[in-house]
């Protein structure tokens, strides 16, 4: 635990620098001072107390809050898991349920269907076959007038 936080502490610590050097961070001429003050005063009340409440020997370990649904609030950490179980992960199970549904009955009731008409249309011919060349050249013929009929059909006059 000591190697991640030693590293985000100096992450941290070097960021401004980082990107002032990049020159991402506007000039101290605009900075808005107010701000920067009430940050920077926001942070040490922060850090003092935080050092107060947890370095001090007087107070009680674990910290005992005096209202009970902050304590309880604090301690689900805002029930943030149970929010996001609610929302996001309930949301993506249900797209899921209906994609895999799709899949499987449309998807895959179409493709089977080409399929089994295939095979049916191959068991059909199998029985319908004369063994003679003549009438597949005559099949062959016919199916070619066909398709060139439909391809020139808007060419046609009329």
């Amino acid at each position: 635990m000591v190697i991640p936080m030693t590293l985000a502490l100096g992450v941290s610590l070097h960021l401004p620098l980082i990107l002032q050097t990049l020159h991402l961070l506007p000039d101290w001429a605009v900075l808005n001072k107010d701000a920067a003050l009430v940050l920077t005063w926001s942070s040490i009340l922060g850090l003092s107390l935080g050092a107060v409440v947890y370095l001090s020997p007087f107070i009680q370990k674990p910290v005992k809050l005096p209202v009970q649904a902050v304590q309880e609030l604090l301690a689900a950490d805002f029930y943030t898991p149970q929010l996001y179980r609610g929302t996001i992960i309930f949301g993506v199970a249900i797209l899921s349920r209906i994609t895999d549904w799709v899949d499987r009955f449309v998807v895959d009731g179409f493709i089977n269907a080409i399929g089994l008409a295939s095979i049916f249309s191959g068991e059909s011919l199998k029985f319908s076959n004369t063994g003679q060349s003549q009438f597949y050249v005559l099949t062959i013929v016919v199916g070619m007038s066909i398709i060139g009929l439909v391809l020139t059909w808007s060419i046609l006059p009329g």
